[in-house]
């Protein structure tokens, strides 16, 4: 299955489906993008992404500021 096809189980309106939207798009957010998004617990949601089967790479740029990549859909073997 690719990353397209996938289906979120979350509301369109949720944040999980905005951060999803905004990274199928861009591929990669900052944890500042994120709050000015509204989204202010973002390691959660980024979890709650992961914990769909979402691969999403973590990256320290510098002091307090990370980066959020998506990789792809974890296969369902």
């Amino acid at each position: 299955m690719s990353a397209t096809d996938h289906t979120p189980t979350h509301d369109p309106s949720s944040q999980c489906a905005r951060l999803l939207k905004h990274l199928k798009k861009h591929r990669r957010i900052t944890n500042r993008q994120l709050i000015s998004m509204g989204i202010f617990r973002g390691s959660a949601r980024i979890k709650d992404l992961r914990d769909e089967g979402w691969i999403i790479v973590t990256n320290r740029v510098h002091r307090g500021l990370f980066e959020f990549v998506l990789v792809g859909l974890r296969d369902e073997d």
